[in-house]
């Protein structure tokens, strides 16, 4: 422990990359109303905060250059007064690192003004010498059989960091061909495989450890079998470099593949026994070619099913021995043909074709004609006698007896049309007027003397809606000879109802002006078509008595 006032900056261990809190503490305080303290540290360290111990008070401001603090009083307190937070840099080399305080006289006093003097004790972070791994590019290991693809991975441990790379794969290519590769997932930057090499190109230093690469080999069809053969990667110097342009030395293990020994795979083809001939089956390794056959099935002999065939009038019956499995077939058992049974089948004559006698064989219809029977000719009689009509000629019909033939004789001209006047239709407003007249023997009629229609006679109408300044009216008006009517559109109207003076306005002034109209119509200027409010077609007393109404607000219709 201290025996006199001292201000101790404490020692701390970290690693690389930590982040430490260093105490500073105060001992024998007699205690301070002001402090100004300057910090310096080691370069392999960054400055982080300053803070002030919970409790203390005052007004306290840091930088990474330093504190001060003031209050109104004397500070007596022991303990923590100030805790340092820095970071350990990630290449901060082994061994101490300095923090260090300094104040000159003046720059710690106390609330009366007197200096007060404090020893300065520094500290320090000490940072632990870690050994240098090697960095290091592993191939591993793979196996198969001939014929195989095999994928070889490649990792990366302890790496320094580089960004490009062109190395070479090496390979026994008596047994092994390469077949490409790929680059990790998450590695980054350009990768490109060519003929026995790799090459890789990034825009910064990649420092991941792990899974670099997956390098892929064929096994040749005539690779040794059962040993194992080695693979390797190999650079020269500049093709693996960081991006500060500087060669990069990585310690390459070699990995290999093992081509084993193949197991027959053998597939079998059978063929199958027939009447005749053994079956087997043939057994082949797919790897090698290796063969046998086994499995030997003993022939059956044939199994014949007969098939009679009878004999016809022209073909003579035989028997079909044919065998079931594999279709051997032969004759046998002849017998002779039958011959032809014809029958006679008669094809009477009609009055214009004619008939015949059929030979018919009755067991396979063979057929023949063997005599003609000469047609009988028509028998024909009249059997229908067809008057004249007014347009159309008269005559007679004859018919076959024997079958129903006919044709027409004896004709005889039309009789023609007999016409009188039988209807006379007046003509209407709309339709025209005209005089019927009908041929008196078979009723064909047409119109004639035709009297052209008259047109309506129309009325002056009756206003069944009213126009306003704004909208259209309706007029109907009614012909006074047939009765029809017809809606007529009155146009919207050309001036204010009830604006009598024509200042586009309807009040007092305008009740005024149509009572001195009424008065002095001569004297007295007004919109005429506005003074008739109640529509009578008078101008008068009522339509005085209308337009009071109307300017007072009553519910009524002014025109």
């Amino acid at each position: 422990p201290a025996t006199e006032p001292t201000i101790t900056v404490a020692s701390v261990n970290a690693e690389r990359g930590d982040t430490v809190q260093i105490p500073v503490t105060i001992e024998q305080n007699p205690g301070f109303s002001a402090m100004i303290v300057k910090l310096s540290y080691d370069s392999d360290l960054v400055f982080k905060s300053a803070t002030l111990a919970s409790g203390i008070g005052g007004q306290f401001s840091s930088s990474a250059k330093g504190w001060s603090w003031i209050t109104g009083s004397d500070y007596t307190g022991n303990g923590t007064f100030v805790t340092l937070t820095f970071t350990v840099k990630d290449d901060a080399a082994p061994g101490e690192h300095a923090v260090s305080i300094s104040a000159n006289l003046g720059d710690i006093s106390n609330y009366d003004e007197d200096d007060v003097i404090f020893t300065l004790v520094n500290g320090a972070v000490t940072v632990p010498d870690i050994p240098v791994a090697t960095p290091t590019m592993t191939v591993g290991t793979a196996s198969g059989r001939v014929g195989d693809t095999v994928l070889v991975p490649v990792t990366i441990e302890d790496n320094p960091g580089f960004s490009a790379f062109v190395l070479d794969v090496n390979y026994d290519s008596n047994n092994l061909t390469f077949a490409g590769a790929t680059l990790a997932s998450g590695v980054g930057g350009q990768f490109s495989p060519g003929v026995n090499k790799v090459s890789w190109i990034n825009g910064s230093d990649y420092t991941g450890n792990g899974d670099l690469l997956t390098l892929k080999f064929t096994i040749k069809d005539d690779a040794e079998e059962g040993v194992v053969v080695p693979v390797t990667l190999s650079y020269t110097p500049g093709n693996l470099s960081n991006y500060d342009e500087d060669d990069v030395d990585v310690a390459i293990v070699a990995g290999s593949v093992e081509i084993l020994q193949h197991v027959h795979a053998y597939g079998s083809v059978v063929t199958e026994a027939t009447c005749t001939t053994d079956g087997y089956t043939t057994y082949t390794c797919s790897i090698c070619g290796d063969t046998f056959v086994d499995d030997v099935v003993t022939a059956p002999g044939h199994s014949y099913v007969d098939v009679v065939t009878d004999p016809t009038c022209t073909e003579a019956g035989y028997t079909t021995h044919t065998c079931s499995v594999c279709g051997d077939t032969f004759t046998d058992s002849p017998v002779a043909a039958l011959g032809h049974d014809y029958q006679d089948v008669v094809t009477n004559p009609t009055c214009t074709v004619d008939g015949y006698v059929t030979k018919v064989c009755s067991r396979c219809q063979d057929s023949y004609v063997s005599e003609t029977l000469t047609a009988t000719g028509h028998s024909y009689a009249a059997t229908e006698t067809v008057n004249p009509t007014c347009t159309e000629g008269g005559y007679t019909v004859y018919t076959c007896s024997v079958c129903g033939d006919t044709y027409n004789d004896d004709f005889t001209d039309p009789a023609g049309h007999n016409y009188v006047a039988t209807e006379t239709v007046a003509a209407t407003c709309t339709t025209d007027g005209y005089t019927t007249y009908t041929c008196t023997v078979c009723g064909d009629s047409y119109n004639d003397d035709i009297v052209t229609a008259a047109g309506h006679v129309w009325d002056d109408g009756v206003v069944t809606l009213r126009p306003t300044e704004t909208t259209t009216g309706i007029k109907v008006c009614t012909c006074t000879v047939c009765g029809a009517t017809e809606e007529i559109e009155v146009p919207v109207l050309d001036y204010l109802r009830g604006d009598i003076n024509g200042d586009g306005v309807v009040n007092t002034k305008d009740l005024t002006r149509l009572l001195k109209y009424i008065s002095n119509p001569e004297g007295t200027e007004v919109v005429l078509k506005a003074c008739d409010v109640n529509g009578d077609g008078e101008i008068n007393s009522k339509d005085l008595t209308r337009l009071l109404k109307y300017i007072s607000g009553q519910p009524v219709e002014i025109f």
